[in-house]
């Protein structure tokens, strides 16, 4: 395995796709592997005669396209998304300086405004070597990976030093509700065969 593969906990991965049942976990698997089928894949298929993206009619629409319109459709449905993952963090206590660098991350790949900024919480010197390494790993992952489950294991650690309610400590794989979210709103009809 390379040094990043070794880094991604796919443990995590494996056990929120089994906790799904089975036609939500092939529809999410289609999504994190990318084979939704946008108007770029039935086009090639000659399902549809165009393909440009519905919403700006510029631009292909792949999946790479899909979360990164400039459509204002497209851009305000997008918005509120990681406020809903965000959210479920604080809900288990992360602390707001975690959540304000996941929210600038996420909001750059999903091209979107950063709003709405979190308090900082103060982080000791040991915790903010952690939050460090912890970036550094994920930027090498990549974040768009990161919102397909993709996950560095030092999330983990930082997680059991930084979550005050260890038995409710947030998982790694909290990334993919943003996916799941996503995609049962945005995708419904994409997901269904032919």
């Amino acid at each position: 395995m390379t040094p990043v593969l070794n880094s991604i906990f796919l443990d995590g991965l494996d056990s929120y796709l089994m906790s799904l049942k089975p036609h939500r976990r092939a529809s999410m698997v289609k999504l994190i592997n990318e084979w939704i089928r946008t108007q770029a894949f039935l086009h090639r298929q000659n399902w549809t005669p165009s393909p440009l993206c519905t919403r700006c009619h510029i631009h292909e629409e792949n999946i790479h396209h899909i979360f990164q319109c400039t459509a204002q459709e497209a851009t305000i449905f997008r918005d509120n998304k990681p406020t809903i993952f965000l959210q479920l963090l604080l809900d288990y206590g992360t602390p707001t300086q975690i959540i304000a660098i996941l929210k600038i991350n996420i909001s750059t790949t999903l091209h979107i405004p950063n709003r709405n900024q979190f308090y900082q919480d103060a982080l000791d010197i040991s915790q903010q070597n952690t939050l460090t390494t912890t970036i550094r790993h994920q930027n090498k992952i990549g974040w768009h990976l990161f919102l397909k489950g993709y996950t560095s294991k030092r999330w983990l650690q930082l997680f059991s030093e930084l979550c005050p309610d260890t038995d409710n400590a947030p998982q790694p794989e909290y990334s993919l509700t943003f996916l799941t979210h996503s995609q049962y709103t945005e995708f419904p009809e994409k997901n269904m065969g032919r």
